[in-house]
């Protein structure tokens, strides 16, 4: 491909990658005030707030308001927290709109000092954000927290997640490793956006089956997210890539795709291993089940055809990313039985098999994720381009 093939073939992304970023501000536009606002009527009266009532709207007083919903299950566990609740989510809806600017060509190019500036702010009211988050955990405990347990512990995996990527960032920028800075902080706002994304799939889901109560939704929704949040953060760094360059599939394509092919067996035999445990110790399925199942399929097969697109095109550090990804998919099962015995000694076996569902297969993809960071960073030309999503 020539330079003037490859300018045309930018300028043919730049439109898809402007609308996915549009979308993403809009929606930071129209929950941050709902954020801000939430916690701001007093010790308890978040039924007037205006994402309840908008919810409401969306749904029904009776799903929004009444028996096994968020305002009236968690009325006390709010109350003793009010003012931890108050700043955490006021802080949450400040900080997306801050990181929209920071992810703005504009600001990070012409205006070096403001980012500079805008991204300190930012980090410290990550910090302060989420360590509210956790002492709210902390006078709550997993019994009290909303769907039990297994919510309990995706939290703290959210919190931790979401302060360690920031911090990660921190470090790549203070050592000049701008790409590496700018993957931590796509993670990060993926992080940050994991609220307003449960509460979008808590609408979803009613509106496909209305007879759902909120536990229900709350608890589809947390799966969905625990195996699609941390990938949905990496396709966000690859929509940021240079685009990959059309040519003539490297020799040897089809027999290193069939070198991985044990991955795939074994991805297949630990899912297996985890649907016999779940029913001999556990019992029968439930529609909880069907949510993993679907995830699950998705994130895996959209992470094998996005590292077989790359090995056709013959870029090899692209191709090793998300082949990195592909196997952490693969990984996932026994990452759950593993953390689903760990949980075990604490809590039911139904709640520790969910609080695995949520929270392992993210670690498995972070630690996926972190090792592509060294894979770019060793690769001599830069995959990482500058466009709207530029960060903090």
């Amino acid at each position: 491909m020539n330079a003037t093939e490859s300018a045309a073939k930018a300028r043919r992304i730049r439109p898809i990658n402007a609308l996915a970023w549009a979308a993403t501000v809009l929606f930071c536009l129209i929950y941050a005030p709902m954020a801000i606002d939430y916690f701001s009527h007093g010790a308890y009266g978040a039924e007037s707030s205006l994402w309840v009532r908008m919810f409401a709207t969306l749904t029904d007083n009776g799903h929004a308001l009444g028996t096994g919903s968020v305002e009236q299950m968690q009325q006390q566990p709010y109350q003793r927290s009010h003012t931890e609740m108050w700043v955490h989510t006021a802080v949450g809806g400040v900080v997306i709109l801050l990181a929209c600017l920071q992810f703005s060509d504009a600001v990070r190019t012409r205006y070096r000092r403001l980012h500079k500036l805008i991204g300190r702010v930012q980090v410290s009211l990550v910090v302060t954000g989420m360590v509210t988050a956790m002492l709210y955990l902390l006078n709550t405990g997993p019994a009290a927290t909303y769907n039990g347990p297994a919510f309990y512990m995706q939290l703290w995996f959210l919190a931790a997640g979401t302060l360690s990527s920031s911090l990660l960032a921190v470090r790549a920028v203070l050592r000049g490793e701008l790409a590496q800075h700018r993957r931590w902080m796509t993670m990060n706002f993926t992080l940050l956006l994991s609220a307003p994304m449960l509460r979008l799939l808590w609408i979803a889901y009613y509106q496909a089956n209305p007879t759902l109560t909120q536990l229900d939704t709350n608890y589809a929704a947390a799966i969905t997210l625990g195996v699609l949040l941390v990938p949905i953060g990496f396709w966000a760094t690859r929509l940021a890539a240079a685009p990959l360059p059309r040519g003539a599939a490297p020799p040897g394509l089809w027999s290193r795709a069939w070198s991985s092919a044990p991955w795939a067996v074994a991805g297949v035999v630990g899912a297996a291993l985890c649907a016999l445990s779940y029913q001999h110790w556990v019992g029968a399925f439930s529609g909880h089940h069907s949510v993993l199942l679907g995830s699950a399929l998705l994130v895996t097969l959209v992470m094998a055809a996005g590292w077989l697109r790359c090995e056709w095109r013959g870029h090899a550090p692209s191709a090793t990313i998300w082949r990195l990804q592909w196997q952490a998919a693969c990984l996932c099962p026994f990452a759950l039985l593993a953390t689903w015995w760990a949980y075990a000694q604490f809590f039911p076996l139904y709640d520790a098999f969910f609080g695995a569902v949520m929270t392992a297969p993210a670690g498995v993809f972070t630690l996926a994720f972190a090792r592509a960071g060294q894979v770019l960073s060793g690769t001599p030309a830069p995959v990482m381009r500058a466009t709207t999503a530029a960060t903090a």
